[in-house]
């Protein structure tokens, strides 16, 4: 399993532009083959800055997605935002359980 962790904080005037782009980015991309979980969450205490966490089966499904019309739209609307900071972390995951 492939995990992808990180945040994107952008300029205040973009975080409308980031909400739209997400919403859309999230929906076709959870259709995607591969992927297990995708989503952006808006942090509460600085409502600029947005988390990114996916789960994707394996690398061939990530990169697949990485060539994706979606992704390529959703890059493209983030090349036109103030983007602050943008730290994503790709993690390969050999075991996982539940949390007890």
């Amino acid at each position: 399993m492939i995990l992808i962790s990180g945040l994107i904080e952008l300029a205040e005037a973009d975080i409308d532009t980031m909400k739209v782009a997400a919403i859309t980015m999230a929906l076709e991309t959870r259709m995607e083959t591969g992927c297990i979980q995708y989503a952006f969450y808006q942090d509460i205490e600085n409502p600029a800055i947005f988390r990114v966490f996916e789960e994707w089966e394996s690398m061939d499904a990530l990169q697949a997605h990485f060539g994706s019309p979606h992704m390529k739209v959703f890059r493209e609307t983030l090349s036109q935002a103030a983007i602050v900071r943008r730290d994503l972390k790709k993690y390969s995951v050999t075991h996982s359980a539940p949390l007890t």
